[in-house]
Formats: structure tokens, sequence, C-alpha cells
């Protein structure tokens, strides 16, 4: 190949298969390529040392436009050699180990246009020269979490398209100049450790379609700027944003915003309900704010593809608004830990006789309303049919479980948390094919302990149920009973079983001795027997083969 003198593109790229080109073959094959302009090894492992590959490129390719290497092609450091290629456009070589510092040199390459050095294991501090370039249009150097940085005065004259440094230790706050970025597309600065507020010269980042700045220190209030028409995402969570969200209008003309998180931040006041009626809004995640005040009734018709509400953690009040369940591909709504008075507007839907008042209503996939002040479990569950995850959890109903809560999800249920309300009975526990947890615990369930079915993980404990452990236990073990009234002794059935990672019986009025063939299950196993009446030895030694990790056995 060495001796094709006019080749000016050469692509041995891999997406399959990861040929090897040894150093030698690497200096041969380019030493006649003097007019080559493109060259892609993706994917190609070159077993070279050092930075000879920096040389190797150097020495033969002065004419060389595009150098693409990424995809673990080679395990070795920038050489400033490279700085000798002053045709360079596009440089790319992400995700190869080059444990090193970008030469400052980097910044005279006067045509750069590309520069994409993510997940290289960079260190050191990046040249803020670079990003002054006057064509450089793309620069990603993010998932190098050694490189230190921060930014530079943007020029006027600047045409960054693209700026990632995500999850690298650059800093500091983001300059008014970033404003002079207006063909930047795509802003990403999320897991570093920028601080400070957010300009409002980014008003002029009119082409902006991807802002993600999750998990940093900024702070203050989000700007009450019109983004730009086309923006689709918007992530700003874990950050320290304070003050109200900016007005309805604000959010009226994000015609193509798709993506809305804001989660775990400081931000107050209402949540407009013009945010759910945004065409093409699918995921909305207001969770751990202090959002507060009443949800309203949609007025504009709700967007209908949004998927995920997530509200959780906020000091909503009022009414549940049953707009929500008229969203036709809602999957997801999350509305725990608020102050919500406890009814649901979808109850006065006719749920007897005929369903078909029902026929319009969302089918979820996952319902969270734990300490929402339910006093009743809500009617429309009952016609859940794929609902696969149920939190009804720290609320205030009473009474027993009604049979058809066994019903929801018809068979795809997998988690059911019903603990910390005041439920008094249940009739027993249905088998589920695809469940995996129920949570009965801190209720006031009494008589017999119902049986599960088929194996699945239960927590009775903190309730008041008085009878003896059955004596079949071990075929279907896989709960827990702490804080009851269970009384008389514990059975040798116990060491049936084949699933048990942790038995806790402590708080409870067992007698008798502790079986020794529980000594052998298998495991790890933690046993807590604490707080009984239990009685007899235990050994001063275990057997070798003794799984149990932690041992309870006080009183």
């Amino acid at each position: 190949m060495s001796f094709l003198r006019e080749l000016s593109i050469l692509d041995l790229s891999s997406l399959f298969q990861t040929p090897f080109l040894e150093n030698s073959n690497l200096t041969m094959l380019l030493q006649n390529l003097t007019l080559l302009e493109e060259l892609y090894l993706d994917g190609v492992n070159l077993t070279i040392r050092g930075n000879e590959w920096g040389q190797a490129l150097s020495s033969s390719l002065s004419n060389l436009r595009v150098l693409s290497m990424e995809s673990y092609s080679f395990s070795s450091p920038i050489d400033e050699s490279l700085c000798k290629l002053q045709s360079l456009s596009m440089i790319k070589l992400d995700s190869n180990n080059l444990s090193s510092l970008v030469p400052k040199c980097f910044m005279n390459f006067s045509n750069l246009t590309s520069l994409s050095l993510t997940d290289c294991a960079l260190n050191g501090t990046f040249p803020k020269e670079i990003f002054q370039i006057p064509t450089l249009k793309i620069l990603d150097i993010s998932e190098n979490d050694l490189l230190d940085g921060s930014f530079p005065e943007f020029p006027q004259n600047s045409n960054i398209q693209t700026l990632e440094t995500s999850s690298t230790n650059f800093r500091g706050t983001i300059p008014a100049s970033i404003g002079n970025l207006q063909q930047l597309s795509t802003l990403e600065l999320s897991v570093c450790h920028y601080s400070g507020t957010l300009p409002k010269s980014m008003t002029n980042l009119t082409q902006l379609v991807f802002l993600r700045l999750f998990g940093n220190n900024f702070t203050g209030s989000i700007p009450s700027f019109h983004m730009p028409k086309n923006l689709t995402e918007i992530h700003l969570s874990f950050n320290r944003f304070t003050g109200p969200l900016p007005s309805a209008a604000y959010w009226q003309g994000l015609l193509n915003l798709v993506y809305v998180d804001l989660t775990n931040n400081t931000i107050t006041g209402s949540i407009p309900s013009s945010l759910f009626s945004l065409p093409s809004v699918q995921w909305i995640d207001l969770s751990y704010n202090q959002f507060s005040g009443r949800l309203l009734e949609f007025q504009i018709p709700p967007s209908s593809v949004l998927a995920s509400v997530d509200l959780r953690g906020n000091e909503l009040e009022g009414l549940i608004p049953k707009s929500f369940f008229k969203l036709k591909n809602l999957g997801d709504l999350l509305l725990s830990f608020n102050k919500f008075n406890g009814t649901f507007q979808l109850d006065r839907f006719n749920t007897s006789g005929n369903n078909s008042n029902f026929s319009s209503l969302t089918l979820f996939t996952s319902v969270k309303l734990a300490s929402c002040n339910l006093r009743t479990f809500p009617e429309m569950l009952r016609n859940q049919l794929v609902l696969s995850l149920l939190d009804l959890s720290n609320n205030q109903i009473s009474g027993k479980i009604p049979n058809w809560i066994w019903k929801v999800g018809n068979g795809s249920l997998f988690f059911l948390n019903l603990s910390r309300n005041h439920l008094v009975g249940m009739h027993k526990l249905y088998p589920l094919p695809n469940l995996q947890t129920i949570d009965l615990s801190f209720n006031q369930l009494h008589g017999k302990i119902p049986v599960p079915s088929n194996d699945y993980h239960v927590d009775f404990s903190s309730n008041c149920f008085t009878a003896s452990i059955p004596l079949d236990i071990g075929n279907y073990l896989s709960n827990v009973r702490s804080n009851n009234g269970l009384t008389r002794i514990i059975p040798e059935s116990i060491c049936n079983t084949s699933s048990l990672k942790a038995l806790d019986l402590s708080n409870n009025s067992l007698s008798g001795q502790i079986p020794t063939c529980m000594l052998a299950l298998s495991g790890p196993i933690g046993l807590n027997l604490a707080r009984n009446n239990l009685s007899g030895p235990i050994p001063d030694a275990f057997p070798v083969n003794c799984s149990l990790e932690t041992l309870m056995e006080t009183y």
C-alpha cells in the first residue's frame, strides 16, 4: 500500500473485527503516502510504543487534514510532534488511553474545526487558547476526570457549535461572553465543578438544541430569557438553583422541547400547567424541589406523547388533577412526598357497571403516590392492566387490603409497597407470576400470617400478628417478620429454604432453642433473633461451611 503515492484518503477502520498493525508497518505504510489528506484507523489495534505514532504521522503526512484513530486503537501519549501537521482540521482520538497533557501547541492549528478527545485519560490543565481558535466548531473533551480547566473569554467571531466538558475537573463560572457562541447547538457541561449564576447573555444562543448542565454548583434563578425554538433538552438537575420557574409564556414557545429535568434543586413557586401541554414533551422531572401550591387542570390540551411525570418531594397541595389520567402515553406518574389532600379527582369517574369511562384513561407502568395523604385505595387502579410498580406507602389508608389489588397490572406487577398505612387485614397473598417484592410493614395487620404461594420477598415487620410460625415455613421463606407477636418455637423446616438472604425474627415472643441446622444454611445470610424468649446454648465456634455473615441474638 505504501506504493500508492497518489492516495489521498485511507480508511482501515473496523466496526466488528480488530485488525492489528505493527509499529514498523505503520511507519512503512505512511512513509510514501505524502499526499494523504484523510486517515481513518478507528478500532485498529496499533501495537506501538511511546510517542512513535505521532512521529510517524508528522514525518510523512504534512498534508493531513483529517486524523481519526478512536476506539482503543493505542495507549500512548500525545506527542508535540503532531503539531507539525498544520493542515489538520479534524482530530478524533476518543477512547484511547493517552494519559497525557493536551499540548498547548494545539492552539496553533489555524484550520482546526473539530477536536474530540473524550475518554482519553487526559490530565493536567487544558489550554484555554484552544477555546479561542476562530475556526473551531466541535470541542469534546468529556469523560476525562483528571483534566482541569476553566473557560476563557470567548471571542466574538467564535464558530463553536458543540462544546462538551462533562465529567472533567473543570470549574469556575460561565463567562458572559458565552453569548458570543451564536452557532452553539450543544452545551454539555454536566458533572463538573462549575458555579455561579447562568449569564443572561445565554439568550443569544438561538441555535441551542441540547442544554445539559446537571451535577454542578450553579446558583441563582433560572433566567427568564427566551430559549431557542429548537431546544429539545434542558438538564439542570443536581445544582443549587433557587427562585421560581419562568412564567407560563416562557415555556409556550418551546415547541420542540422533549426532555425537562430540574430535579434536586431548590426551585420554588408554582408549576405552570402549560409545561405539560408542550406538543413534543415526553419527560418532565421536577422532583425534590420546593414547588408549592395547587396543580391546576390543563387548560390547553396536554402533550399526546408525554410518557413520564416526576413531581416527588415537593410541597404541592390540593387535589391530584384528573388531567394526568387522560394522557394516553403517560407510563410513569410519580407524586410521592407532597402535601396533597388525599382525594383523587379521578374517583369521580363511575367505576361500577361497565368501564366505558375508563377506556380513554392512561395505562400506567409505574405509579408512586407515597406520602400523598391518601385515605383509600384509588379506584382508578382497578383498571390498570400493565402496571408493574405501585407505591402507596406512608399514607393514611385504613381497613382491609382489597382482593382486587392483586389483579392490578394483570400479572405484570413486580413491586408493591403498602407499608406505613393503617391496614388491618387481608384475605391471602395471591400468586403473581412477576412479583418480586411486597412491603406490608408498619401496618396493623393481625391474625394468621398469610402464606405466599410462590417465591417473592414479603416484609411483614412491625404488624400485629400473634400466631405461631407455620411449620412448613422453609418451603416458601423469603420474607421478614420482625416486630410482631409471633409465638412458640422456630420450626426445623426453616432450614429447607434455598433463597434466603436475610431473616429477621426480632421483637417477637419466640421461645425454645435455635435450630442447629440454621448454622449450615447456604448464604451469605444475615440472621436477627434479638429480643425474643429463646433459650439454650449458642456454640463458641461455628462450622467451617457456615454462611452466616451477621448474627444478632441479644436478649
